[in-house]
């Protein structure tokens, strides 16, 4: 016999108990679900979570990698953290920040980014093999395409910056746009020091704690137009007015300010353009008429090298391919790898491209006084510890400039360390750094691979060298001279 009967359970409660599991079982279900789909699709590694694009963003010190392309430098950054941290000497870290999965909006390509990347980890191997201290850490920030999730990213940053990374300034920082511009603000009022590897725009002068070892927009144009007055007396001006791009608004208010003087003018009205929008081509195409009306013997392209690849396509089509042109455009130019078959008719139909670059290895022959040869070794020797050892593949690659100025931008904060070290300050903060911008000119001026990096006080070149650059309708990218804006005169020690 049974000696524990089963009680029946009243109905009104089992009626109860029933509505509370329909109630709260859904509930679970979704939240469950939910942390699952989180962790899986939000989550990418550690430091990097997925945006609501889906593009993967944050912070990482090497171990993920953001695309295959950037495995090999990834992984070489990686390998260097370890030794740092294995030393167990003093150490700080510099994150590279940058867009590094570049969409059609972004001007930037993945050459470039993998380019970026290649010059940063370079210095860090320099520094880490100089025996200076404090060794050198690689962080590498990924704000998103055009830098739109740039704010997640900066607040990383910030946290890094008092923890045991030791995060004492963040280089790269991508284009001249306003979200880069926001970036900035925001690390400044933070007090983290950031050195601009390739901003151009003039409104980045003046933030408290940034420098740039590119020369602004304005030193580019004067470099150009010192170069331009020997053979052209009157040019056009084309002009992207897209609202969020300064450097296309910035090289074309100096180009109209300094071309024009007793013996050059400009002709025509600037043409104006919105690569915001779409229809970009078909206004090009209209251009043309007015083009041969005006008969420049040169148009300044203040834009994008992406747009500017279909502007010099539609060349071909004008009317007056009798008369040469000359298209002059600024530095971003070299972000038109590929342009295709009708770029290169354009060229061929009485067409010279010239552009202002931020680093050609044509210098380092050319102009041996404008570049410290230790500087010019890194990239040129055969040593372990060279560009072209550690990055074969690329080796030859170095004429868009980028992995240059990569390096300039890292080594610029690696000697403000190392001259803080050498005051006996081994503890090394962001706040030190930034103090130590202001030593860095004239008899303290970094030597860079690009050129002498004198900084003024407002964080910007003195007399940065420009190399003037012809393309051809094959590709080929010549060195035509190296010039700046002072005069055309690069700054070298003593002058």
């Amino acid at each position: 016999m049974n000696q524990n009967p089963i009680i029946p359970v009243p109905k009104s409660l089992l009626s109860k108990a029933l509505r509370t599991i329909a109630l709260v079982l859904p509930v679970v279900l979704v939240f469950g679900v939910g942390g699952y789909l989180w962790f899986t699709r939000g989550h990418c590694a550690d430091g990097v979570d997925a945006a609501s694009t889906g593009e993967c963003v944050g912070v990482t010190d090497g171990s993920y990698h953001f695309s295959e392309d950037l495995a090999e430098v990834s992984d070489l950054i990686l390998k260097q953290n370890k030794e740092v941290l294995a030393s167990g000497k003093p150490y700080v870290s510099i994150a590279v920040m940058q867009p590094t999965l570049p969409t059609d909006q972004d001007s930037s390509t993945p050459v470039a980014v993998r380019h970026e990347l290649q010059g940063a980890a370079l210095a860090q191997v320099v520094a880490n093999t100089s025996g200076s201290l404090p060794r050198i850490r690689i962080l590498i920030a990924n704000t998103g395409s055009r830098s739109d999730q740039w704010r997640p990213v900066v607040e990383d940053l910030k946290r890094r910056a008092v923890g045991e990374d030791h995060l004492v300034a963040v280089s790269g920082l991508g284009q001249s746009l306003t979200s880069t511009h926001d970036a900035v603000l925001s690390l400044s009022q933070a007090h983290i020091p950031s050195v601009g590897s390739r901003i151009t725009a003039d409104n980045f002068s003046g933030i408290p704690g940034l420098v740039r070892i590119a020369p602004s927009n304005s030193d580019q144009v004067k470099a150009v137009v010192a170069y331009l007055h020997q053979s052209t007396t009157q040019a056009m001006l084309v002009q992207d007015v897209n609202a969020t791009d300064n450097y296309s608004a910035t090289i074309a208010s100096a180009f109209a300010a300094n071309f024009p003087d007793a013996e050059h003018r400009l002709v025509g009205q600037t043409e104006k353009f919105d690569s915001s929008l779409s229809g970009v081509v078909n206004t090009f195409q209209q251009m043309l008429s007015d083009i041969c009306y005006n008969s420049p013997d040169a148009i300044f392209f203040a834009g994008r090298g992406k747009a500017l690849g279909d502007f010099v396509s539609r060349l071909s089509g004008r009317q007056c391919t009798g008369k040469h042109l000359t298209v002059v455009a600024g530095d971003d130019t070299t972000n038109l790898t590929d342009p295709g078959e009708q770029f290169r008719q354009g060229l061929a139909t009485n067409v010279t491209l010239l552009y202002t670059g931020l680093a050609h290895p044509a210098t380092w022959t050319t102009r041996p006084d404008a570049v410290q040869s230790q500087a010019a070794a890194v990239f040129r020797g055969c040593r372990d510890t060279c560009y072209g050892s550690l990055f074969q593949a690329d080796r030859d690659s170095l004429d868009d400039g980028v992995a240059i100025m990569a390096y300039d931008a890292v080594a610029t904060v690696v000697k403000a360390t190392q001259l803080i070290a050498n005051q006996g300050g081994l503890s090394v903060g962001p706040a030190d750094v930034e103090q130590e911008w202001n030593r860095l000119h004239d008899s303290q001026a970094v030597p860079g691979a690009s050129g002498w990096i004198s900084l003024d006080n407002s964080g910007n070149p003195i007399a940065k060298a420009v190399p003037i650059l012809r393309r051809d309708p094959t590709g080929k990218v010549d060195f035509v001279q190296l010039s700046s804006a002072r005069s055309g005169q690069p700054m070298t020690p003593g002058r």
